[in-house]
């Protein structure tokens, strides 16, 4: 009995084993299936390895090349505002107070140097104009008395004594008359008009700078003070980049070094410039000094003063490896790229390609250049450090030995970084 019993606690144990077996066997073909089916491959032991069919390839335009040498330049990031010189900045205010009797512009116009942009009227204007009318004609009379007298006393006819009492009044009358011009001029009245009796009763505001019109002020009937600033205006032609410098870089900062900067209101609009002077006082509240750039190419147009702008400045240039930054992907602190590891036999014509270099002017505005994928790659997973950052691409620093003339995926890296992932999960199942 014992017997027959461990017998049939035998057959019952070989049957349960192969009917898992089988089982088993049927998951791993499913599994094998479904990485089929996304165009997956992932070896044993190679986590690292992901593979791509060509229709994958071509969706994302995903395209292959080298490590490349450029010549990139560091830069030191430093923020600001555009600024304006003095004098073109213009706060316009009389000289005497009056009535506003019209205006001739508004915020925004283009005006120029001298061109009228308010009358004003006031009894003063007019008194003014009469005393110098008066003076005038008095200057008149006695510059004809003075050359009398003085052809009369160099014929001893008449006294030096009444000589010199009318040279002393035609000199003080003179000085007089030259300072009533001065304040007419001044207000806008033209002299010579009024030396033939013609009184104006309004006088022109004009504009000391050409430029275009900010602020207005006033409006017609008010009383402009002499204080009052009745228009502002302001010169874009001349904006300039004032730049806070913090105190670890300021000695970094040179003139002449070449700037880049961007508007806080449009980031994708560059401007270059160069550093015309570095401030020698430190604001010690900011930890700061001042830089002031030129700007030297850029639309000007839409610029206006007060903009806050982000800037970097080019110093040390430095010939490193490089590659763009669409081949590397970024997971935490740590970076990758993705080489790849098989090669079709009809992409070999790729291999005898050489390595490029390239200049200081392919820093900022060079163009990615690489071969289409064709027919399929298998890529492995690289950590790498990264180092200058310059425009599109980015210095590659391999961890273990890599060939230059290993071949790369230049774009694409977050594609492939996620592809790897779905290779794994599924993989783990």
């Amino acid at each position: 009995m014992n017997r027959t019993l461990y017998t049939i606690l035998y057959c019952s144990a070989i049957t349960a084993l192969l009917s898992f077996n089988a089982c088993s066997g049927k998951q791993t073909n499913a599994h094998s299936e479904t990485s089929a089916e996304h165009g997956l491959h992932q070896e044993e032991g190679e986590s690292d390895h992901v593979s791509l069919t060509a229709q994958q390839a071509k969706a994302i335009g995903l395209k292959t090349g080298h490590l490349e040498k450029r010549n990139l330049k560091t830069s030191i990031k430093a923020a600001g505002q555009l600024e304006l010189p003095p004098s073109d900045r213009a706060t316009v205010t009389p000289y005497i107070g009056g009535v506003v009797k019209s205006v001739k512009v508004m915020e925004g116009d283009a005006v120029k140097k001298g061109q009228v942009l308010a009358y004003l009227a006031q009894p003063e204007f007019i008194h003014l104009q009469h005393q110098y009318l008066e003076t005038y004609n008095k200057l008149l009379f006695l510059k004809k008395e003075y050359e009398r007298k003085k052809k009369l006393y160099k014929e001893k006819i008449t006294s030096g004594k009444e000589f010199q009492n009318i040279t002393s009044e035609f000199e003080s009358t003179r000085a007089s008359i030259i300072t009533q011009e001065t304040k007419l001029k001044l207000l806008g009245i033209n002299v010579r008009q009024v030396q033939k009796g013609k009184v104006v009763e309004q006088v022109p505001v004009t504009a000391p700078i050409s430029g275009h019109i900010v602020s207005v002020n006033i409006n017609t009937g008010t009383f402009a003070q002499t204080q009052q600033g009745m228009f502002d205006i302001v010169n874009n032609k001349n904006l300039y980049v004032d730049l806070d410098i913090f105190e670890n870089d300021i000695l970094k900062i040179k003139k002449g070094q070449k700037v880049i900067f961007t508007t806080a209101n449009n980031s994708s609009e560059e401007f270059e410039g160069r550093i015309a002077s570095v401030g020698k006082a430190f604001q010690p509240n900011t930890k700061t000094a001042k830089a002031i750039v030129h700007i030297t190419k850029g639309n000007k147009e839409p610029l206006i003063a007060g903009l806050y702008v982000n800037a970097a400045i080019q110093t040390k240039g430095q010939r490193v490896w490089t590659l763009p930054e669409s081949a590397v992907t970024i997971e935490g602190a740590d970076a990758y790229i993705f080489v790849r590891t098989e090669k079709k036999d009809d992409d070999h014509q790729h291999e005898s390609e050489p390595k490029h270099e390239h200049d200081e002017g392919d820093t900022h505005h060079g163009e990615v250049h690489g071969h289409p994928v064709e027919n399929g790659y298998t890529f492995v997973k690289t950590p790498v450090i990264l180092g200058i950052k310059a425009g599109k691409f980015i210095e590659i620093k391999a961890l273990k030995p890599m060939p230059h003339h290993a071949e790369i995926a230049l774009n694409g890296a977050y594609y492939l970084s996620a592809e790897l992932g779905k290779a794994s999960t599924h993989h783990s199942h």
